[in-house]
């Protein structure tokens, strides 16, 4: 997922260092059995990088197709006009609870994606909680195919 973020966002020569050095890294660190660690490493450059991304690339109607749309239906519910019977930049097909979350975004004048940001960091931080305590054992799958070999069996 980090990797298709920062190429469809930033689509540079950056982008391909910053992925190369991030995925380096992981492969080090799940070598040497640093999964716990990897894991961290990972959620953290993911929810810092999805921070940048919403600083660096704005909401577009031409090239975004969700937000616009909520956006104008939250502010069609604050003029108490009918929601449905709007003209909107493309179809509006969203259940109530799927843009009446983004009302306080929409009437204090923040930007939409906060409200993601905001459930990306509390889902990144609880996993990192569980996996401190051990109740989550991150990538144990791929490890057990990397010490997995045709001549012994599986355990």
């Amino acid at each position: 997922m980090l990797v298709s973020t920062v190429y469809l966002s930033v689509p540079t020569r950056f982008a391909f260092i910053l992925v190369g050095i991030i995925v380096a890294n992981c492969i080090l660190l799940l070598w040497v059995r640093r999964d716990r660690t990897c894991i961290v490493l990972l959620l953290t450059i993911n929810v810092a990088m999805s921070i940048v991304l919403v600083e660096i690339v704005p909401i577009d109607c031409h090239t975004a197709d969700m937000l616009p749309i909520i956006a104008d239906a939250n502010t069609f519910l604050m003029q108490a006009a009918d929601l449905y019977a709007q003209v909107y930049s493309n179809k509006f097909l969203y259940l109530p609870l799927q843009w009446l979350a983004f009302l306080p975004f929409v009437t204090t004048g923040l930007d939409l994606r906060v409200l993601n940001l905001l459930c990306l960091a509390s889902v990144s931080a609880w996993i990192v909680w569980l996996v401190a305590r051990g109740r989550l054992a991150p990538l144990r799958w791929l490890l057990a195919a990397r010490s997995w070999s045709p001549e012994r069996p599986s355990r």
